[in-house]
C-alpha cells in the first residue's frame, strides 16, 4: 500500500494542530448551546410528546451517539491492545452514553436540560475519541 504524503493534510493531523482545533470547536459548541438555552422562546402550545418532532429528532441524535460509542469500543471488545488511559476513556465513555440518554429521558420534562445534556454526551464522545486518536498514534509510531 503507497501512502502519499500531502504537506496541508498532514498539518490538519499535526497533534498541535488537534489539540487546537478540538477545544476551540467545543468551546464554539458551547457557545451555541448557551445561546439555545437562553434566547429561546417557551413555547405557547405544549404538544404531546409524540407530536413533537424535536422529540424525534433528539431521540435520533442519541441512537446516533450511542452507535459511534459502540464503533468506538469494538477494538476493546475484540482486545485489541491500545496504549490507552482505560479509566478516563471508559468514563468519557459512560458519561457520553448516560448523557445522551437521559437527554432522551429528560425532553418532555425540560428540555432545556435535554439540550445540555446532549451537548455533555457530545464533548464526552470527542474527550473518548481524542483519547483513542491519541492511544492509536503511540501504538502506530
Amino acid at each position: 500500500m503507497t501512502v502519499i504524503h500531502d504537506t496541508r493534510t498532514w498539518r490538519l493531523g499535526h497533534r498541535t494542530t488537534v489539540l487546537f482545533l478540538v477545544p476551540s470547536l467545543m468551546v464554539l459548541s458551547a457557545i451555541f448551546v448557551g445561546i439555545s438555552v437562553t434566547r429561546s422562546q417557551s413555547p405557547i402550545n405544549v404538544s404531546p410528546l409524540f407530536d413533537d418532532d424535536n422529540f424525534f429528532s433528539n431521540v435520533s441524535q442519541t441512537v446516533l451517539s450511542l452507535t459511534s460509542l459502540y464503533c468506538m469500543i469494538i477494538p476493546l471488545l475484540r482486545c485489541r491492545e491500545l496504549p490507552l488511559r482505560l479509566f478516563w476513556f471508559r468514563v468519557a465513555i459512560c458519561v457520553s452514553a448516560l448523557a445522551g440518554i437521559a437527554s432522551a429521558v429528560v425532553y418532555s420534562f425540560q428540555w432545556q436540560a435535554s439540550v445540555i445534556l446532549g451537548f455533555i454526551s457530545g464533548i464526552s464522545q470527542v474527550v473518548a475519541t481524542v483519547q483513542l486518536i491519541e492511544g492509536i498514534d503511540e501504538a502506530v509510531c
